[in-house]
């Protein structure tokens, strides 16, 4: 079973040509008891995506 899903999270701050996309489309899940590590690039969106996995924002669209 499924401890956290997110399908389809899209992220972009600002609008029009001063828009920044933070994540393009993000599918994720982990079960309950697994162990995880998120790892990327500086500006990868990994915290842009754990604060939103922690209900600290909201994706522009998605579902989690």
């Amino acid at each position: 079973m499924a401890a956290i899903e997110i399908k389809n999270v899209k992220k972009v701050y600002g609008q029009g040509d001063a828009a920044t996309v933070a994540l393009k489309g993000v599918d994720f899940s982990a079960d309950t008891g697994n162990v995880v590590l998120l790892m990327g690039p500086s500006g990868a969106g990994k915290s842009t995506l754990l604060t939103i996995m922690g209900a600290l924002q909201n994706a522009t669209s998605g579902q989690v």
